[in-house]
């Protein structure tokens, strides 16, 4: 399972949730006026819409159809501002980070060695998935 970490401006914010809805991606997570220092500058997170940043979080399996798409995808949104920062970096980073899953709605357990990825995932009783998923 990967973690893919999206950093944007927040005039960028609707462009990426259009991009999940088109990919159909429901399960993310947004924490909007994010503030930090990076290539693009400080960003303080409390200022106006220039001065906030916006954080996506998105899990997908390693072999998720939508893994690549939304690779590609983000660098075509990078694509089309290029032109309108004129020489200035676009604030949009992307990281993609290794994701496992310690706890959840339900009790995780490892199965195997550490590091194999592997995980169980036993359902609470009143939970519609009955039975075990192995990750």
């Amino acid at each position: 399972m990967k973690m893919l970490q999206i950093v944007c401006g927040e005039k960028l914010e609707a462009e990426i949730l259009a991009l999940f809805q088109s990919l159909g991606i429901k399960g993310y997570t947004i924490i909007k006026g994010a503030g930090g220092s990076g290539q693009t500058g400080t960003v303080s997170g409390t200022g106006g819409s220039i001065d906030r940043n916006t954080l996506f979080m998105v899990a997908l399996e390693d072999d998720h159809i939508h893994m690549t798409q939304v690779l590609n995808a983000v660098k075509e949104i990078h694509g089309r501002h290029i032109h309108g920062y004129r020489g200035l970096e676009i604030p949009l980073k992307v990281f993609l980070h290794p994701c496992e899953v310690i706890l959840s709605r339900g009790e995780a357990r490892i199965l195997g060695q550490r590091g194999q990825g592997k995980v169980e995932w036993k359902p609470p009783p009143d939970h519609p998935h009955r039975a075990p998923l192995k990750f």
